[in-house]
């Protein structure tokens, strides 16, 4: 797969689990939608406020979560990682804090930090969600948001409606902004998402959504991003700060971005249905075969989170793996977890993953046995 960043930077004979990518070939709507751009001149794109993509997009929010998303509070860009980054570049002053939920892929904090501020990380246990309490006590003088990844990368943890009043209460009492992350929002596996703007009691003009079809449509080669408000004066401030800063996507992202709101995708119902299968054969076989190494089945995503530490290995977990067993695993320190955690992504065939857990079973026996 010389087209994939993550097969053709593998080391030799290796399966690699790691970067939160799919093995499938992309929906052929999209794939239609797109030659059929390609039959015209690729020039600067319609504003996509008028091109339709927009209302698409608030279609879908109304037609999916019952969310009215009017078309001039969307904004259009490439990535949600770039978005974090310049939206804590503009809200905060050097040495503010943002209260996340940990453990976390470093984008996350790291957009805190790039912007001078500091990262304070709020303990997520996949089982229970988070304590309101200890979220409270994180709060300082200089506290200004709180940043949420929804569904949880690498946790696979969906926050229920009750988990998200309790954010939405602690960020009132506080007047924090929140900062919604929900990139993975289309891949739930048990029970529906709630996005935080459907959430009762929250400020509209202190949350802003962030989200995108790259992870739920595999478009990450692609690019294709957005973010919304409800609130009347948040957008309107912020991207005038920001103009210039978030260019928007190119013509064929538009495209693909459209297409993947425009209606229900039969292939993203299917592409759900190989990932439900692939969730249940990792639960089975780490049951059955690797009972030592702790895993909570994800309600949502295609990430599993595995702690290795009952195995006693010596070292980074991941790189042990690699070597034991030729399975790659993406290492914990990518989420500012200890050594003994990775992050395995099962978004590949069913015979690539069988493979891949053959293989941990096998190369870890000497520990496990």
């Amino acid at each position: 797969m010389d087209f994939s960043r993550r097969w053709s930077t593998a080391a030799p004979g290796v399966i690699p689990l790691t970067i939160a990518d799919m093995d499938f070939a992309p929906d052929p709507a999209i794939v239609t939608a797109l030659q059929e751009r390609l039959r015209h001149p690729l020039v600067y794109p319609q504003p996509y406020s008028t091109s339709g993509v927009a209302q698409d997009i608030g279609d879908y929010y109304r037609r999916t979560h019952r969310v009215d998303v009017p078309v001039e509070r969307i904004r259009i860009f490439a990535s949600t990682a770039a978005a974090m980054y310049v939206i804590f570049d503009r809200v905060l002053e050097a040495g503010d804090e943002v209260l996340y939920f940990a453990p976390s892929y470093h984008h996350l904090p790291d957009s805190v930090t790039a912007a001078g501020g500091r990262a304070v990380p709020v303990e997520l246990h996949p089982s229970e969600g988070f304590d309101p309490e200890k979220l409270r006590s994180r709060i300082g003088p200089r506290t200004k948001a709180v940043l949420i990844c929804n569904p949880h990368n690498p946790t696979g943890h969906q926050f229920s409606r009750e988990q998200l009043r309790d954010l939405v209460a602690v960020a009132a009492e506080h007047d924090l902004l929140i900062v919604a992350n929900e990139l993975h929002s289309r891949l739930s596996h048990d029970g529906a998402f709630v996005p935080l703007s459907s959430v009762e009691g929250v400020s509209h003009d202190r949350l802003i959504t962030l989200s995108g079809a790259t992870k739920s449509h595999n478009l990450s080669g692609l690019g294709g991003a957005f973010a919304f408000s409800l609130g009347e004066t948040l957008i309107p401030r912020l991207w005038a700060e920001l103009a210039g800063r978030l260019p928007s996507p190119g013509a064929l992202a538009q495209t693909a971005l459209s297409c993947a709101y425009r209606e229900d995708s039969p292939w993203l119902r299917t592409t759900l249905d190989v990932l439900g299968g692939n969730r249940r054969m990792v639960s089975r076989q780490f049951r059955e075969n690797l009972p030592a190494v702790r895993f909570l089945e994800p309600a949502a995503t295609y990430f599993a989170w595995l702690d290795f530490s009952a195995l006693r290995l010596e070292g980074d977990a991941a790189e042990v793996v690699q070597d034991a067993c030729r399975v790659a695993l993406l290492p914990g320190a990518e989420f500012g977890a200890p050594a003994a955690f990775a992050r395995m992504t099962f978004a590949s065939t069913p015979d690539t993953l069988q493979l891949a857990l053959t293989r941990l079973i096998e190369g870890l026996s000497p520990w496990h046995s």
